[in-house]
């Protein structure tokens, strides 16, 4: 009978252990959630951080999207006008420039022509 009451110890250690390790491994996991949950908490106060400086530089350097977009539509536009009063203004210079190049035709045969054709002719 002596020998059924170790193994009956035996089997309430062992029960008395896997608890144990039971416990353990919930107190574990609720740390880690725990920890998780304070580095999201860190994660969003660094993410709120940033998005209020990014939104105080993007006010400072010249409002929001929409102003900056209307900005630079603008711009372009007085450059688009720009060009197109530079193109007027020149339109008729360009355009006479090229008349008269194209009418200049250059009549003069070079002497390397001549002698090239002389040589062909002499050949034949």
């Amino acid at each position: 009978m002596h020998g059924n009451n170790g193994i009956q110890e035996l089997l309430s250690a062992e029960k008395r252990a896997s608890e144990i390790v039971a416990e353990a491994r919930t107190g574990r996991g609720e740390k880690m959630k725990g920890a998780r949950a304070e580095a999201q908490e860190v994660i969003n106060q660094f993410n709120a951080e940033k998005e209020t400086a990014f939104l105080s530089s993007n006010v400072s350097a010249g409002g929001d999207s929409a102003s900056q977009t209307q900005a630079l539509k603008q711009g372009t536009q007085q450059e688009m006008n720009l060009m197109q009063g530079s193109f007027d203004a020149n339109k008729q210079e360009a355009l006479k420039i090229l008349v008269t190049k194209v009418g200049q035709v250059n009549l003069d045969v070079s002497k390397a022509r001549i002698r090239s054709a002389q040589k062909a002719a002499a050949g034949l």
